[in-house]
């Protein structure tokens, strides 16, 4: 039996390189990588299916070999497309077409091009979907729609105590007051607020009180697309505000559809004149300048004469405290106040994060007691994910731990929930 015959790798190579097979792959793989890196930035931005790019991907490669066999067995002619043997016999032309070499560079530099821009929008839109794919919500202060225009402590009041019991609905980011209400008074529209603020909803509303009658009107927009996800409108005595937020907070609730695992409790202070002395206190409070804060203690104390069961207005003086020993008054004169007025709130309500929270400072900065300040900061997390407060409080006291890698994962975290906090 005759032995089979070797074939000679250098004459197949040679044979591959005459019948343009080199040329086909080349071009071939780059126009394949140039339409992936225009489908991988389409498909998305037309909501393609996850799957329709896997199956273009499954296609392209398919076809690499079928487009090989085809140039081995066929070449291109003036008179169309013949078999390669028939090709051969053809009449040559002396200058050999390099089209080809043309349509590569420009297919190649396009893909670079592609590829670049995507991983640069592939990054910019995963900075923002991390943030948007969450549920997540920024709250306005309400608009004073009184005659007297006299209402815009109440307003911000309300919206904050709105804000406030959305911030603890797990599964729920909640931007804090300093960045939302940030845009009071701005004639900013709601895409433009959800950029800044890296959130999917702004709940928006206004407010009209005459005497003890209040009329609440709300809205939640999906700040994306400007639809409106939600909409109410509640005409209350003043004594019922305190149902009128929750109905607001459950309605926001089921609009995104977070399982509310507890129901949030209906307040009812002994006295409705102490609840709006409160937020008169709240509303000063949040200026944070000495006369300011002076006025909002002035005003807590007032709330508390007139409920002395009113554990809030207990952690308003703590807040205003806390703000006053930053800048203007010394700490160890104004942290023992500060611990004090906690303690007094947590006495009449645990569950108050923010109390927690000053408390733990107090502790830290006043008794050097590191383990107790962190567990009562701990305890204001545990109950308020999206306190920023908490979050820097921790972050100082892990900083000075030595801990820096958790240090600066409590800043970011703030900083994601208060973007505009300084």
């Amino acid at each position: 039996m005759a032995a089979r015959q070797a074939v000679n790798p250098k004459k197949f190579f040679t044979e591959l390189k005459r019948r343009n097979v080199y040329k086909v792959a080349i071009a071939y793989a780059v126009v394949a990588w140039l339409l992936m890196q225009a489908a991988s930035i389409l498909f998305p931005t037309f909501e393609a299916p996850p799957w329709t790019m896997k199956v273009f991907v499954a296609v392209t490669a398919l076809g690499f070999p079928i487009a090989l066999i085809i140039a081995w067995a066929f070449e291109l002619t003036p008179e169309g497309l013949k078999r390669t043997k028939i090709a051969d016999e053809l009449p040559k032309k002396s200058a050999r077409s390099r089209a080809w070499i043309y349509v590569v560079v420009i297919a190649g530099v396009i893909s670079v091009s592609l590829f670049f821009l995507g991983r640069y929008t592939a990054t910019s839109k995963q900075s923002v979907s991390v943030e948007l794919s969450a549920k997540s919500i920024a709250v306005l202060p309400f608009v004073d729609l009184s005659q007297a225009k006299d209402q815009e402590y109440f307003c911000d009041g309300i919206s904050e105590e709105i804000l406030d019991a959305l911030a603890k609905v797990e599964g729920l980011r909640v931007v804090a007051r300093t960045s939302s209400f940030s845009f009071k008074g701005k004639n900013a529209d709601m895409s433009e607020i959800a950029q800044k603020l890296n959130v999917q909803n702004v709940l928006e509303g206004s407010l009209r009180r005459e005497g003890n009658r209040i009329r609440i009107t709300a809205q939640l927009i999906n700040a994306r697309n400007g639809f409106h996800i939600w909409s109410d409108t509640f005409e209350r005595e003043l004594q019922g505000v305190f149902a009128v937020q929750d109905e607001i907070t459950r309605s926001i609730v089921d609009a995104l559809k977070i399982k509310l695992a507890v129901a949030p409790p209906v307040r009812t202070p002994e006295s409705t004149e102490a609840y709006d002395l409160y937020l008169k206190g709240l509303y000063y409070s949040n200026k944070s300048d000495e006369e300011n804060l002076r006025k909002s203690l002035i005003f807590f104390q007032q709330a508390l004469d007139k409920d002395p069961n009113f554990a809030r207005a207990w952690t308003g003086i703590a807040k205003a405290w806390e703000q006053l020993a930053d800048a203007y008054v010394r700490p160890l004169e104004a942290y023992p106040k500060v611990k004090e007025a906690a303690w007094k709130a947590l006495a009449l309500d645990d569950m108050d994060a923010d109390a927690h929270c000053y408390l733990g400072e107090a502790k830290f900065l006043i008794d050097r007691d590191v383990a107790g300040g962190e567990a009562e900061i701990k305890r204001a997390l545990q109950l308020d994910r999206n306190s920023a407060t908490a979050h820097f409080s921790m972050s100082w006291l892990k900083l000075d731990q030595g801990d820096c890698d958790e240090g600066v994962k409590q800043i970011q975290e703030a900083e994601k929930l208060d973007p505009f906090r300084r």
